[in-house]
């Protein structure tokens, strides 16, 4: 039931059977404000041709240039509950062709978005793009439709339906690499709120993994250098390759700043395999905070014993190769810092073993003309290691 005026009407039809006798609403009861409510009413009911012909009794403008917020507009009668029939898309199509202004931003608003966070099924969001709404906008963040509904969390609105609102504005022609103030594409976007569901589809419609933001870092490295993440990079090497060449703002290229992070889990030895497989090197090095050259091999000779085996087992790298400073694997074990303690002098001791049973040289030369047992010797701690590298030279 719903009152218009004095009068009380118990559905759509009773409405529709006043109507049909030529009856109309005068006066204060013609305002937008009060038919808003009744005519929301019919089209949750299905009844777009009652709220249609309700419309034409009211005051409603169709110029948006009219209204200070959507709130008080015809289109504040349409949200998620509205169902996407004939009668209601054709009176939904009546309103959208006959509205002026249909671009106009009110209160950092415009008709599309407010379609979006009203939860407006796909029939009516595609019947915006299709009567000229700018599917290009962007908020003073900068950000597109894209970003928005990426951003936008309601429980009443499923993935399914931001989904297909998704694939019709890629196929309405937006720009699916467009930027927000922090230069993150829509990719990146997605995988840093962790929203993985739209990454199929916007890699399906060629968007670009290794476009960069301000920080100069790509979909691909915010994949491969944060943790947790391998669903995400299955998805993306489907479809193109990573850049490892590719230097951030900070000086990493994705590998190194993966090695950094790299804590010897299962999901990271996952990882770790695909890189590697896809054409990630142990031979890279980065530029510190300080000037400093770090490499890759040298990160790993800090990782555990388990993952030097690993890494080693599956011929990831070679006993003998050397980094940027001409030193191997052995040389970065032997430079460990164990601070006089026992334990971390055991795990030196471990490392060096497992690096000389896979064919470590003892004997190998730096830049400096440095061996590992030259660098062993500067740590009393490192004793054993020591005794261990004489033997074997």
């Amino acid at each position: 039931m719903f009152t218009i005026g004095t009068l009380d009407f118990l559905d759509a039809q009773a409405l529709h059977d006043y109507l049909i006798q030529g009856y109309d609403f005068q006066g204060e009861w013609s305002l937008h404000e009060n038919l808003l409510h009744p005519i929301q009413c019919l089209i949750n009911e299905g009844a777009g041709n009652l709220a249609y012909a309700l419309f034409g009794s009211s005051n409603f403008e169709l110029d948006l240039s009219k209204y200070n917020t959507f709130t008080d507009t015809i289109y504040s009668a349409f949200d998620y509950n509205t169902p996407a029939n004939e009668k209601n898309i054709a009176f939904f199509r009546y309103l959208v062709s006959n509205t002026k202004n249909i671009n106009k931003e009110i209160k950092g608003k415009t008709l599309l978005s407010h379609g979006f966070s009203s939860g407006l099924a796909p029939e009516f969001i595609s019947l915006l793009i299709h009567a000229g709404c700018n599917i290009n906008y962007k908020d003073n963040t900068n950000s597109g439709y894209l970003h928005q509904i990426i951003d936008s969390y309601w429980h009443v609105i499923i993935e399914e339906t931001k989904l297909v609102w998704f694939v019709l504005l890629i196929e309405a022609g937006i720009n699916i690499n467009q930027k927000n103030n922090d230069g993150e594409t829509t990719l990146i976007y997605a995988i840093k709120k962790r929203n993985y569901q739209y990454i199929k589809t916007l890699m399906d419609y060629g968007a670009d993994p290794n476009e960069t933001d301000n920080y100069k870092c790509s979909a691909f490295y915010y994949v491969i250098s944060y943790g947790d993440r391998n669903e995400a990079f299955d998805l993306m090497k489907k479809y193109a390759v990573p850049d490892f060449e590719m230097v951030n703002h900070y000086g990493e290229t994705s590998f190194i700043a993966f090695m950094k992070r790299f804590k010897g889990n299962n999901s990271d030895l996952q990882l770790l395999s695909k890189l590697i497989e896809m054409g990630a090197s142990f031979s890279q090095t980065a530029t510190g905070h300080y000037g400093e050259i770090i490499s890759a091999i040298s990160l790993l000779a800090n990782k555990s014993l388990e993952v030097l085996k690993f890494v080693l087992d599956k011929g990831f790298i070679d006993a003998h190769t050397k980094d940027n400073n001409g030193d191997t694997l052995l040389h970065k074990v032997c430079t460990s810092y164990t601070a006089g303690d026992r334990e971390t002098a055991k795990n030196v001791y471990r490392k060096a073993k497992l690096l000389i049973d896979a064919g470590a040289d003892p004997n190998a030369l730096n830049n400096k003309n440095q061996t590992p047992t030259t660098l062993a010797l500067l740590d009393h701690a490192k004793r054993k290691t020591v005794e261990l590298l004489l033997a074997m030279s």
